[in-house]
């Protein structure tokens, strides 16, 4: 018995010595793997420690760095090369938008070309250019339209005139025509200026580009001197002519007045085959068919003996007050801002040349002598010029908005005698009489109609009134409202043409400012 109670004892002794010594195991690996990790953080922070600051660490660092900024001029080149990518596209794009551009412009040429093979009873007279709803957006069939429409008006219109077309080998261009190009101090102004002449200008045109300076202010020089085949003319700034009677106003305006005198001097005096003249001043920029609108004005300039001039500028010429890229005016004020005039007309006015204000010299009755001058209905200058002698004068108001086409003509193939004296009064009076009278309450009634409209007035208080109203200058030079022919002002309004009419034109002409 005793030996049976006693086997049992010694086996449960056992499992509980085999039970213990397993536990003990796990505990053990468990606190070495706590060991481990703990000596592994704390050696990994020491060496992280020790790069940083040692001069082993300082390399590390510098190659981290240099990796980083690898890194960064990996990413710099790629955001240059999708730059590259986008620029290309919009090349494209504008490659195609020119592409679109020249089919309207075959289109109308198309349309100029039927005008002169109308036929036996088309007559060679052009009529004003017919409004163009969008130029970017003409499609074939209206192009069409127009062309058949232009053909019955011609001949419903015996205007028989002979055709004034300057072509590339009229006879009439042996004669040169100067850009002669006024400049002070203005640098940068000058240069922009330049810059859109040298763009613009055709290659192989009998163009020639002149400058003249008042005094010697070495930035503006070596604007000059950076563009080729200039020819620069310095006047002494210092000396100024004053006149008898003394200075009256602003006597910048007497050294601008002595400076285009001299300018004008030297232009004619350089060469006799320089029939033709075009002026500009530094703060200028010129549409792209600047240049082709001046050669094909010219010959009418010289042939016409009722203009003394050819402007690139329409005072009203608000891109809300303009929509026919085509369509030129006689005008009784004189716009300036890059003009033409001939030899002949300087030799008349150089001895009177006045020492002061010669714009408003110019627009005097004496000196004009019932003369006009051609001006667009969309100008090909633009003025930047917010600073000046002037002050900004009408340049937050008008000029900043003046519009400067983007649409080119191809003007040696238009057909101008429209505008010789005879064919544009008769067509003058023409609109106005068949214009829809209205009064300003009904001025926005018919919007976007393409139709003529004319309002009348009795004085040049309701013509300060009217002008006013349809946001046009009010401003008058001896009398003569900007852009007017006649007394009459025309212009855009919500897409119809608007007609100023005075109830006799000798009204407005009575009083002289």
């Amino acid at each position: 018995m005793l030996t049976i109670e006693s086997q049992p004892i010694q086996n449960s002794n056992k499992k509980t010595k085999s039970s213990f010594s397993l536990r003990n195991y796990i505990l053990l690996f468990i606190v070495v793997l706590i060991v481990i990790s703990t000596v592994s953080v704390l050696l990994h922070s020491h060496i992280a420690s020790y790069r940083t600051q040692g001069p082993g660490g300082r390399r590390d660092a510098e190659v981290d760095a240099h990796h980083d900024e690898h890194q960064t001029i990996r990413h710099q080149d790629a955001l240059r090369s999708k730059e590259r990518q986008y620029v290309k596209l919009l090349n494209e794009h504008k490659h195609a938008e020119q592409q679109l551009k020249g089919q309207v412009a075959a289109w109308k040429q198309k349309y100029l070309e039927a005008l002169k093979s109308g036929g036996e009873q088309a007559t060679h007279g052009a009529l004003p250019p017919v409004i163009i709803p969008d130029a970017n957006t003409l499609t074939q069939s209206e192009c069409d339209m127009k062309i058949s429409e232009r053909l019955r008006e011609q001949e419903e219109t015996a205007l028989l005139a002979a055709p004034v077309v300057a072509s590339d080998n009229s006879s009439d261009d042996h004669h040169r025509i100067g850009v002669l190009v006024y400049t002070y101090k203005r640098a940068q102004y000058l240069e922009r200026c330049l810059n859109a002449l040298y763009k613009h200008k055709p290659i192989g045109s009998k163009f020639e580009i002149f400058v003249s300076q008042d005094g010697h202010h070495a930035e503006v020089e070596r604007v000059v001197r950076s563009f080729p085949e200039i020819t620069l003319w310095q006047k002494d700034h210092n000396i100024l002519e004053k006149p008898s009677e003394g200075i009256v106003g602003n006597i910048a305006y007497y050294y601008i007045a002595q400076h285009y005198k001299f300018g004008l001097e030297k232009f004619f005096e350089h060469d006799s085959n320089f029939d033709r003249v075009v002026i500009l001043e530094e703060d200028i920029e010129i549409a792209p068919d600047f240049f082709e609108y001046f050669q094909a004005t010219g010959k009418l300039l010289s042939q016409d003996k009722s203009l003394f001039c050819v402007s690139a500028f329409n005072d009203n010429g608000m891109k809300s007050h303009v929509l026919d890229p085509m369509a030129l005016y006689r005008s009784d004020f004189f716009p300036g801002l890059g003009w033409m005039m001939t030899r002949e007309f300087w030799n008349e006015i150089k001895d009177k040349w006045p020492l002061g204000y010669w714009d408003d010299w110019l627009r005097l009755p004496e000196n004009r002598k019932g003369r006009a001058c051609i001006r667009p209905e969309i100008s090909r200058t633009y003025t930047f010029g917010a600073e000046g002698v002037s002050q900004g004068q009408f340049f937050h108001q008008y000029l900043k908005n003046i519009h400067l086409t983007p649409t080119p003509i191809n003007w040696l193939k238009v057909d101008l005698s429209y505008l010789q004296k005879r064919n544009y009064d008769e067509l003058l009076r023409k609109q106005v009489d068949s214009a829809k009278a209205i009064s300003t309450k009904e001025k926005d009634a018919f919007n976007n109609q393409q139709i003529d409209l004319k309002v009348v007035y009795h004085n040049p208080h309701e013509f300060d009134m009217l002008a006013r109203s349809f946001k046009i200058m009010t401003d008058k030079k001896s009398g003569v409202p900007r852009g007017s022919y006649k007394g009459v002002v025309n212009f855009r309004h919500q897409r119809n043409q608007i007609f100023l009419v005075p109830t006799r034109e000798d009204l407005l002409y009575s009083n002289s400012e």
